[in-house]
């Protein structure tokens, strides 16, 4: 197990697969956007967990959604609790703990799909209370959202006792009934778009090209973020967001146009605008308000001559 190293080379599901095969004992301490996770492991299982306000297997499992940040490993550790004792609050094994979290994942992946704008930061609001049917989750959260502020995913999942997961799949069932209202800061809807149209456009384009191309185009992005000195990184056909969550979205524009550039203009140069502008197209019809401004900021259509006037 190597001492130190960053989340985007190895993700947090790739240290948990090396403190199993090598059986590590000892405290894996991860730092990510001024939040901190650590394991307790001994002989390659997982004893203890804490991230941010939980404790035991959640712990875990949101460990799994942390892409960017660095982490540590001190063989032999032990990290205690407030009480000072051991830390020592999972039961399940590591292989279980392993299939639950990347099956959550697989989860958060198709709920982004389905609607982009889920972010931790994003603010949500019931705007109506029509009688349709909803499961007994989204049900309760139409009870607890009914005229109150907006409030963000974590804010409701703890309110409501909810893990994200649960409290995510029921904001999406009441986004899907119109009955959602989502307020995006505009550095989020940035943030949002930039990942939406990088994956997106990513995901169709690999549908019909030769491994080889896909591979090249994951190169040519790699090489461009570590020239250009920022902490973007491509990896299994996902991008890497490391650029710190403090950053506006007047610093955030240049450094996501020009990698968007990068990326849609080698695709335009193998399948032409026609493709690009079919994947847009897309794209814009699950986007809130506040991300259209932010897709429109970006101003790519102009820059790639693709086809516009769109509402």
């Amino acid at each position: 197990m190597i001492s130190e190293g960053s989340l985007q080379d190895f993700s947090f599901s790739d240290l948990l697969q090396i403190i199993g095969l090598n059986s590590e004992t000892g405290v894996l301490r991860l730092i990510s956007e001024g939040r901190e996770g650590l394991l307790n492991c001994h002989a390659g299982e997982i004893k203890g967990a804490k991230a941010l306000d939980r404790l035991g297997e959640e712990a875990v499992y949101a460990l799994f959604h942390w892409e960017s940040g660095t982490f540590t490993f001190e063989r032999d550790a032990l990290s205690a609790n407030s009480g000072g004792a051991a830390l020592q609050n999972v039961r399940s094994p590591l292989s279980e703990l392993a299939k639950e979290g990347i099956h959550r994942v697989d989860q958060w992946r198709s709920i982004r799909r389905d609607m982009p704008q889920m972010t931790l930061r994003a603010c949500f609001r019931v705007v109506d209370r029509a009688s349709c049917s909803l499961s007994s989750a989204a049900a309760d959260l139409v009870d607890h959202l009914d005229g109150a502020a907006g409030q963000t995913l974590p804010e409701i999942a703890k309110a409501t006792g909810l893990d994200d997961l649960a409290a995510a799949q029921g904001l999406l069932e009441l986004w899907r009934e119109g009955l959602l209202q989502i307020e995006t800061a505009p550095e989020e809807a940035l943030r949002s778009v930039f990942q939406a149209v990088s994956e997106g456009v990513f995901e169709r384009f690999a549908s019909i090209s030769g491994l080889k191309m896909t591979e090249g185009l994951e190169s040519r992005l790699n090489t461009w973020a570590r020239e250009q000195g920022v902490d973007l990184r491509w990896r299994h056909g996902r991008v890497l967001d490391g650029l710190p969550a403090v950053l506006e979205a007047s610093a955030l524009l240049p450094v996501y146009r020009g990698f968007l550039l990068e990326e849609l203009g080698y695709v335009v140069k193998t399948h032409g605008e026609s493709f690009v502008s079919r994947a847009i197209e897309g794209l814009l019809e699950t986007f809130s308000a506040e991300e259209r401004g932010s897709w429109t900021a970006l101003g790519l259509e102009a820059a790639l001559s693709l086809e516009s006037g769109r509402a």
